[in-house]
């Protein structure tokens, strides 16, 4: 499981995302010196351990507070673009030179990134897709994807429309972004309509402004309005406060501050963190699942309604109707569901202990944690009993699980399983 951490802030702006993965972090820019609560988060988050920190550009809301990380020993390796600063009225080079001399004087590596240097960070995977050389700082801005736990995460600081394109003409994959942060705070000529429509994510975060600061909050309502034409789920610092994403298998967990805000946008009121607590991604379906799995996956309420359902699961592969057949068996019969659902858990899909209970549970909906727990302990045992040949072989075990009101193809699944096997009954 992998951590994204975005602390809200109180004053001025800037921009933060820490990573956590496999006891690793990294945090991807400082904002600006002086904000408490970022510091007291990561300091927290951190317990006593050091962080690699990479700056995407030189501005001092993306760089400023590193020097304080530096002086608190806070900083195990230094990543920046290979590309100074330009050098403009709040002096970049000068901030970005005296970073690098402290790096120095404490003997802490630095990495200069150019375009298409890779890196890792516990299970992180993070790719600098561009690197830039034009004058401007904005333009320069390292475009960071980072692949955990099976999402993808981009940041790309706060690249102009001039860099995005420049990553199309690469021809990096942009599909199926899971969590992306809007670009430059969400200023609208830096986040434009075909571009969001381009990456399709399923979250994006606005980390735009402080609390105290209006000049990007009305910017960045425009780029609300094309998240919402574009169906992506919203997340706001300044309107949900501190933001955590767990990702764990293509799944994706929100835990918010404050919990379904709502603001008037053009005339509309729109809540921010929706009712959903879990997002499925358009190649979660990429893995080896049965019609049976995403219909277990419907009733923990992962693929929405009709008609975006069926179109999402139709353009995975699948047949809809097979689906919701199961759906309704489900729907009538609650032990048909357990079987199911236990059957999902033992193939890895729904992770383990809190993360299990996270995706088997949607507090005032439904709560399946218990139950199925129950059927994948049963499931467990009587895949003991058939390694130690009390129901004989198949065909003739096969016709006495049933006999014993087991499902045979279930209990063979956890069979194979325990022989290493990847066979599908």
């Amino acid at each position: 499981m992998g951590k994204i951490y975005c602390p809200r802030f109180s004053s001025d702006w800037g921009s933060m995302m820490l990573i956590e993965s496999q006891g690793e972090l990294l945090l991807i820019d400082t904002y600006c010196a002086g904000n408490a609560h970022p510091r007291a988060v990561v300091k927290s988050v951190l317990a006593g351990r050091k962080a690699n920190v990479c700056n995407t550009h030189g501005h001092k809301d993306h760089n400023g507070d590193a020097g304080w990380y530096l002086d608190q020993d806070m900083i195990s390796r230094y990543y920046c673009s290979m590309y100074a600063p330009y050098q403009e009225s709040s002096k970049d080079l000068d901030r970005h030179n005296a970073i690098l001399a402290k790096c120095k004087a404490k003997d802490i590596p630095v990495v200069k990134l150019r375009t298409g240097s890779t890196f890792v960070v516990g299970g992180a995977k993070i790719t600098c897709m561009f690197a830039g050389d034009r004058y401007s700082n904005n333009a320069k801005s390292l475009c960071l994807l980072i692949e955990m736990d099976g999402c993808k995460i981009l940041n790309c600081g706060d690249a102009t429309e001039w860099t995005l394109n420049q990553l199309i003409l690469q021809g990096y994959d942009l599909s199926d972004i899971d969590i992306w942060m809007f670009n430059h705070h969400g200023v609208k000529e830096n986040n434009p309509a075909w571009w969001i429509n381009k990456i399709k994510p399923t979250i994006a975060i606005s980390n735009c402004c402080g609390e105290s600061n209006s000049t990007y909050r009305s910017w960045a309502k425009d780029v609300y309005t094309r998240c919402e034409n574009a169906q992506v789920n919203c997340y706001s610092t300044q309107y949900n406060g501190d933001l955590v994403f767990e990702c764990l298998g293509g799944l994706v967990f929100p835990s918010v501050e404050k919990n379904g805000q709502t603001v008037t946008r053009n005339g509309r009121t729109v809540t921010f963190n929706k009712a959903a607590k879990k997002y499925w991604r358009g190649n979660f379906t990429r893995r080896n699942r049965l019609p049976r799995d995403l219909a277990v996956e419907v009733m923990l309420q992962m693929w929405g309604r009709d008609p975006e359902r069926s179109a999402m699961i139709r353009a995975g592969g699948y047949d809809p109707k097979e689906v919701q057949s199961y759906v309704n068996l489900f729907a009538q019969d609650e032990t048909e569901l357990l079987w199911a659902m236990a059957d999902y858990v033992w193939q890895g899909f729904a992770g383990s202990g809190t993360q299990r209970k996270n995706i088997l549970t949607q507090p005032g909906k439904y709560d399946y944690y218990g139950k199925a727990q129950e059927y994948v302990k049963l499931i467990d045992n009587v895949a003991a009993q058939v390694l130690a040949g009390r129901y004989g072989q198949n065909p003739d075990r096969a016709i006495a699980l049933a006999a014993a009101g087991y499902k045979p193809a279930i209990i063979q699944n956890r069979v194979n399983q325990i022989y290493g096997s990847s066979a599908r009954s």
